[in-house]
């Protein structure tokens, strides 16, 4: 996180006040009597980083990264990699170098090198163009004829990411080094989209891509993946389903997770965990604050007259569940349903709501013609106007199926899960953060 990419986005959002963890694999190495920092910064200590071909590869294992260890020369991004990305951020790099102060080199700093000028001679014969090569380097503070770029500047003469880490963390950032990764906790779970392409490009596009990456660290043990119910089916009968029932998703969504986790299955060389959470309420989840709303403006809304099932769990809870699931060996290559273990009822939910926002809804039973009306009016409204919308076909099929029951059987065997279930005590204190957040 404190390499080139990740201390500038630290930075930008510490500073538009979010809040920002910058974790780095290295130490926060530092001068030692003035002299550089040495090999120290260098991956293997430069003497055994090599690629198949025999090249020493140079990388930074330290806050600022490869930044720290560099020759300080700066590129224009090239036109090709700009019409390839689809993105042209040349007006975005014309105001960081701007920003940072980039120059060019005075003459005195290569007046005596004989071969430069050979070779400028050389090119201009051949009418090859050269020019002077803009750098990272405050050419007042580069003291000639050091040379001790590649092992870190001793005069702090060139420009590093560490500059944006120090500028993160005086905007509230926190820095924590010396922390290798060798766990990821990932989720890749948008759940609205215009479209099951762009549903399946965000859930099964991420999920390839973090497995693709994670293959190539040495360092890194295990992924856990945060899947979902959606990705099984709903309860036939009001029986649980277990884990090793076969999916069979009712929505675009539980399609792109469960296609997911077979990518999981499939492509991980690591050992992998998948959580299938049912539904998630506690501080902060945007889902459950929309009935918040609804109740706290006098109504309480049940779709048809038969009161839904289906199973809960307190984001609290949720994180306990995933804490038995790190660098245990039984969680391994295994899928667990995480519910806190009860059968609530939709009414049960609503009456909480009610008590803990201290009020007394009026309640109204929608009969589901009217309900898959509504939500046919917002899938056509998505379409038209492009937009992503709560309210659409994909999201009447789980809402409108009889019940969303999970077996947790697997997890007490395997992991020891014993959940504590409160939902009236877990409601009000959701209230209260949503409350605190002005959300309500």
């Amino acid at each position: 996180m404190s390499l080139s990419g990740g201390a500038p986005a630290a930075r930008e959002l510490a500073k538009a006040g979010k809040k920002v963890l910058m974790v780095e694999k290295g130490d926060y190495h530092k001068k030692f009597l003035g002299l550089p920092f040495g090999i120290r910064l260098l991956e293997r200590y430069m003497l055994f980083a090599r690629s198949r071909e025999g090249v020493i590869i140079e990388r930074g294992i330290t806050v600022g990264g490869s930044s720290m260890v560099y020759q300080s020369n700066v590129m224009d991004p090239p036109v090709k990699l700009i019409n390839n990305m689809g993105v042209d951020f040349r007006p975005e790099a014309k105001q960081l170098k701007k920003e940072i102060g980039i120059e060019v080199l005075p003459e005195k700093f290569y007046r005596n090198n004989k071969g430069l000028y050979r070779m400028l001679a050389t090119a201009d014969k051949m009418g090859i163009p050269f020019r002077e090569q803009e750098k990272f380097v405050h050419a007042d503070k580069c003291k000639l004829g050091c040379d001790w770029c590649m092992l870190g500047c001793p005069e702090n003469a060139r420009w590093t990411t560490r500059e944006h880490v120090e500028e993160a963390k005086s905007y509230g950032a926190e820095l924590i080094f010396n922390a290798p990764v060798n766990k990821i906790l990932f989720n890749a779970g948008k759940t609205k989209a215009i479209n099951a392409e762009q549903m399946f490009k965000a859930n099964v596009g991420i999920t390839e891509k973090i497995i693709a990456a994670s293959n190539k660290i040495s360092e890194l043990r295990q992924i856990i993946n945060l899947s979902s119910q959606a990705a099984s089916r709903p309860s036939v009968n009001n029986i649980p389903v277990k884990e090793d029932e076969p999916g069979a998703p009712v929505t675009c969504y539980g399609k792109s997770k469960l296609s997911a986790e077979e990518a999981i299955k499939q492509k991980c060389k690591k050992y992998y965990t998948i959580i299938r959470p049912c539904s998630i309420y506690g501080c902060g989840d945007k889902d459950f604050l929309q009935l918040f709303k609804l109740v706290n403006r006098g109504l309480s809304f049940q779709i048809g007259r038969k009161d839904k099932l289906l199973n809960m769990i307190y984001v609290s809870e949720l994180c306990r569940f995933i804490e038995l699931c790190v660098n245990n060996p039984s969680a391994y290559y295994q899928t667990f349903f995480a519910t806190d273990g009860q059968v609530y009822k939709q009414s049960d939910i609503l009456s909480a709501i009610a008590k803990a926002l201290n009020k007394h809804p009026l309640k109204i039973t929608v009969p589901e013609s009217f309900a898959k009306a509504v939500f046919y009016g917002g899938d056509l409204y998505g379409h038209l106007f492009h937009k992503e919308v709560v309210v659409n076909k994909e999201k009447m099929k789980e809402i409108l199926a009889d019940a969303w029951l999970a077996d947790i059987s697997k997890a007490r065997n395997i992991l020891g899960w014993q959940p504590i279930a409160n939902l009236e005590n877990n409601i009000k204190d959701t209230a209260k953060c949503y409350r605190a957040l002005g959300w309500l």
